[in-house]
């Protein structure tokens, strides 16, 4: 680049009583910051989902959406200015609808002025019949627009898939304190609250896996709202239990990821506590009974279909796994994981580059397939 960097506004909200929001949003945001000055949107300030991003120290935070929105116009009149979506799966709230609707009549003028609009590594929940149109205009206007799923492209704007973002996140998840010792001793759980409990002949099927590997069962929850699940079902096991205990995300997921680093595999319906798990090293099954087809669709992208729930019975799968299995799966987790880091190293480069190379007015195609 042979000026000054753009000013990069990002949006970067998420849940605040879900490890994976900010996990998943981590590496974006540490991205963009490679590509230049970053203001950020994370909502209320001084929360645990907010220490969960573990932004860089030069990120600027603003603690209110009226002033991150007003700093962008003020921007955008300027200089080159970078408007970066959110990542991850969304869905219509009232919030969203009025927040995209408002940045809609800014990205014509920061396109105009040299800048760029980025959304890259989010999600389609489902389609909701006459509120889409704000999100369809933001897909259309942008610059960089990767899903992390195929299936997003069909609800909304055909555009690349990538993997989730949270698959570059190295062992340790980029915090600061990395603990454990990898020695691989115990089966993983972690299901969600808002489904139905699980039936006695997978609890069964959990119970003899954890047999046939000489392993202790370990039920966690990534999620607050899933921890009295947690403890239910790990009283159902007899396993101990690694609940939420902290509204600290990065403290939170510190404690995970001791956990998933001794796992010899982690059977859960939520995306996020599989992918944590895989980059610890632990074998990510999606193989519960109310487990849904975002889990297949989201490990497909990175050739590892078999992590979804599949259609010939969960406990019965379970049954088939012994240790010879869960050794070959281990080794296909490991190069399912490299090569998607890979890819999201690649994705964030191309990001880079079409930043770069709009501020210093080269024309770019909107055909945003990296390279």
């Amino acid at each position: 680049m042979s000026g000054p960097a753009p000013q990069i506004f990002l949006w970067l909200t998420g849940q605040e009583d879900n490890v994976g929001d900010s996990a998943l949003r981590r590496p974006y945001a540490r991205a963009l910051a490679d590509a230049g000055p970053v203001t950020a949107w994370c909502g209320g300030p001084g929360t645990g989902y907010q220490r969960g991003l573990a932004l860089p120290p030069d990120v600027t935070v603003s603690r209110s959406l009226l002033r991150w929105w007003t700093a962008l116009v003020a921007s955008g009149l300027r200089r080159p200015t970078v408007l970066a979506f959110n990542a991850g799966e969304f869905d219509v709230t009232k919030a969203y609808l009025v927040g995209v609707v408002a940045l809609l009549p800014l990205l014509p003028l920061i396109r105009l002025r040299g800048g760029s609009v980025i959304w890259v590594g989010a999600g389609v929940r489902r389609r909701r019949r006459g509120l889409m149109w704000p999100f369809g205009a933001l897909a259309r206007l942008a610059d960089v627009l990767v899903w992390r799923d195929d299936r997003s492209g069909a609800l909304l704007r055909a555009a690349p898939a990538m993997p989730d973002w949270a698959f570059a996140l190295p062992p340790g998840g980029l915090l600061e304190e990395r603990r454990g010792s990898g020695d691989r001793d115990c089966v993983v759980v972690s299901l969600r609250s808002d489904r139905p409990m699980p039936s006695p002949g997978w609890i069964a099927s959990v119970g003899r896996l954890a047999r046939r590997l000489s392993a202790e069962v370990v039920v966690v929850a990534q999620v607050e709202r899933d921890d009295a699940r947690a403890r239910h079902v790990g009283r159902l096991l007899g396993a101990t239990v690694v609940g939420w205990s902290s509204a600290d995300h990065a403290v939170q997921e510190r404690a995970l990821r001791d956990v998933y680093r001794r796992a010899h595999v982690v059977v859960s319906d939520r995306l996020h506590v599989l992918v944590l798990a895989a980059t610890e090293g632990a074998v990510p099954l999606g193989w519960c009974e109310q487990a849904t087809e975002k889990i297949a669709s989201h490990f497909a992208v990175v050739g590892a279909e078999w992590a979804g729930p599949g259609a010939d019975g969960s406990a019965a799968r379970l049954d088939t796994l012994d240790a010879a299995t869960v050794n070959a799966l281990s080794r296909r987790t490991a190069t399912a994981v490299r090569d998607a880091a890979a890819e999201v190293r690649r994705t964030a480069h191309h990001m880079g580059s079409v930043i770069s190379a709009r501020a210093d007015g080269v024309r770019t195609s909107r055909d945003t397939q990296p390279t």
